[in-house]
């Protein structure tokens, strides 16, 4: 058994484990309103929000250095040994104190050896941010910190993609995290540049689970005719075991892989059997949302035609795709959701709030 089946009932498919633990409604809903409000990033790809720490307090820290542990003076003094961004005069050579240390992906604690340290401002303190293995680290933050905070997404993703699989894993997952928070449509511009053997091995190695929704997505833009067989095969045992987890991502790559036809047998299995979950329902309404955002392999006046078939099929839980409605301007299905308004409103708080914005959007068109 693997050490990801370990953690997780898995699924075997090829060399593929798909994952199928349980959460909440209240998890659930909590996930769906985080999607509905992250219209720019890869919202079926977004990694767990501590893998991205390390790069987004790099960036808005104003001092960066990597620094050797003085283990003399206790282990939490510290000699700054390079310089990668400093506001303030920081030299080669200062011993600082560093507190709050992290703790890295394998329970090792990070606050030994050599390390990068960041503090937001002069006034803040320095905080141990990740153990540093050697000069591959060192040119990748500064690289990190050279990128402007207006760089084009579709330049971000092709900055990350060349990162993605890099033989130091700390630069691996910072790369893919941050690949993971771009749009899209960035990740289709890159898909040139992905390599599909790599992505296939990323996803059968359970080190990268955090980062298996990504590996999904990405084996979707650029898979070949065996990877659109080995997605079929995987959404076929999912739907099986009504089994969600990584479910979005797995369902955006059959539709960039499979196209409109695919839309046909999601419609059928999760807008209209009966037996289907929520997070199954919430899972393929992100997978369209993604594709009716990016209007590419997929076209979305098909998928809006999806979304009308919705609110016959699953009624109580429209409030899920108004927010899509609303961003496209869809004003076709405004007789629809006022129906189900005079219906449901009553009791159906989201549908209320998300109905308001809808009309309102619509009234001022």
């Amino acid at each position: 058994m693997s050490r990801f089946a370990k953690v997780v009932p898995t699924l075997r498919v090829g060399v593929w484990a798909v994952d199928f633990p349980t959460r909440s409604v209240g998890t659930t809903l909590a996930v769906l309103i985080f999607a509905v409000s992250s219209a720019h990033a890869c919202i079926v790809c977004v990694a767990d929000p501590m893998e991205r720490v390390l790069v987004k307090e790099i960036r808005a820290s104003e001092e960066v250095v990597l620094a050797r542990e003085l283990s003399l003076d206790g282990g939490d003094r510290y000699q700054v040994s390079r310089v990668l961004r400093t506001k303030t005069g920081t030299k080669k050579g200062k011993i600082v104190t560093a507190s709050l240390p992290f703790f890295s992906a394998d329970g090792g604690k990070m606050g030994k050896g050599l390390v990068l340290l960041t503090r937001r401002d002069a006034k803040a303190g320095w905080i141990i941010r990740a153990p540093a293995s050697g000069f591959h680290q060192v040119f990748f933050f500064e690289k990190v910190l050279a990128l402007s905070p207006t760089l084009d997404p579709d330049k971000q993703a092709e900055f990350y993609t060349a990162y993605i699989h890099h033989r130091d894993r700390l630069i691996a997952r910072a790369a893919a995290a941050e690949l993971s928070s771009l749009p899209y449509s960035s990740l289709l511009a890159v898909k040139d540049k992905l390599n599909p053997a790599k992505i296939r091995g990323a996803l059968a190695d359970p080190s990268w689970l955090k980062h298996r929704a990504l590996w999904y997505t990405l084996i979707g833009v650029c898979g070949e005719e065996k990877d659109a067989v080995a997605i079929a095969d995987s959404v076929e045992a999912m739907w099986r075991a009504k089994a969600w987890k990584n479910l979005a991502a797995i369902l955006t790559a059959h539709l960039q892989l499979e196209g409109e036809s695919a839309i046909d047998m999601i419609e059928r299995r999760y807008f209209r059997d009966r037996t289907r979950t929520l997070p199954e329902i919430e899972a393929a309404v992100l997978a369209l949302r993604v594709h009716g955002n990016t209007d590419a392999a997929v076209s979305r006046e098909r998928v809006l035609a999806a979304y009308r078939s919705f609110f016959d099929d699953r009624e109580p839980l429209v409030f899920l795709i108004v927010p899509d409605l609303t961003r496209w301007k869809d004003w076709e299905s405004k007789d629809r959701l006022v129906a189900v308004l005079d219906r449901l409103g009553k009791e159906s708080v989201e549908l209320r709030k998300v109905a308001d914005e809808y009309l309102k959007a619509c009234a001022a068109e």
